[in-house]
C-alpha cells in the first residue's frame, strides 16, 4: 500500500518559489542569443545558473531552522554573487575570443544535453516536507549540472580568464558535493 504524505502549506510555498527559480533559469539559460564567441555565450549562460543558486538558497533562508543549512545558504549567496561579478568584469574582453562555427554548434549541442538532463533532475525531485532535504538535492543536481556546463566549455578555446574561472568552479563544486551529501546524510 502506498502512502501519500500530505505537504504543508510551508512546503507547498517553498515548492511554488522552487519551481518559479527553475524556469527562470531555464528561460534565462536558454534564451542566450548565440555568436561566435563560446566564451561570450558560457558566461550568458552560467550567470542565471548562478542566479538560480543564489534564488535557491534565499528561499531555503525563508524556512530553515538547521544552522548548517542557513550558513550553507548564506556561503552560496556570497560566493555566488562574487562570482557573478567576476565574469560580468571580463564579458567584454572574453567576447573577443571567438570560435569556429562547427565548435559552437558542438558546444550547443552538448549544452542543450546537459540542461536538459539538470533540469529533468530539479523538475522531478521527490516532493516532501523536509525542505532541508529538498535544498540539497537540488543543489547536487545544480552544481552536477554545473560542472557539467564548465567542462563542456572548458573543450573549446575560451578566454583565459573564463578558463580560470571555470576550472576553479569545478574545483569549488567538486568539494562542494561532498559537503551537501555530508549534510544529506546527516538529515537522516
Amino acid at each position: 500500500m502506498l502512502i501519500v504524505k500530505k505537504l504543508s502549506d510551508n512546503s507547498k510555498d517553498y515548492l511554488n518559489t522552487y519551481y518559479e527559480i527553475i524556469d527562470q533559469m531555464k528561460n534565462d539559460m536558454q534564451n542566450v542569443e548565440i555568436c561566435n564567441s563560446i566564451s561570450k555565450v558560457y558566461i550568458e549562460q552560467i550567470i542565471p545558473h548562478k542566479k538560480a543558486a543564489i534564488a535557491l538558497s534565499e528561499n531555503i533562508l525563508r524556512y530553515t531552522t538547521n544552522v548548517d543549512i542557513e550558513n550553507l545558504a548564506k556561503n552560496i549567496i556570497s560566493e555566488h554573487s562574487n562570482e557573478i561579478e567576476k565574469l560580468e568584469n571580463i564579458l567584454e574582453t572574453c567576447m573577443r575570443v571567438c570560435n569556429s562555427e562547427r565548435d559552437v554548434n558542438l558546444y550547443m549541442r552538448r549544452f542543450n544535453e546537459i540542461l536538459n538532463n539538470m533540469l529533468n533532475r530539479l523538475n522531478n525531485i521527490s516532493t516532501t516536507n523536509n525542505l532541508n532535504a529538498l535544498y540539497l538535492n537540488a543543489l547536487i543536481a545544480h552544481h552536477e549540472g554545473g560542472i557539467s556546463l564548465a567542462q563542456n566549455a572548458l573543450s573549446y578555446t575560451l578566454c583565459p580568464e573564463l578558463k580560470t574561472l571555470a576550472n576553479e568552479m569545478i574545483v569549488k563544486y567538486t568539494a562542494q558535493l561532498v559537503i551537501f551529501r555530508q549534510l544529506l546524510r546527516n538529515l537522516g
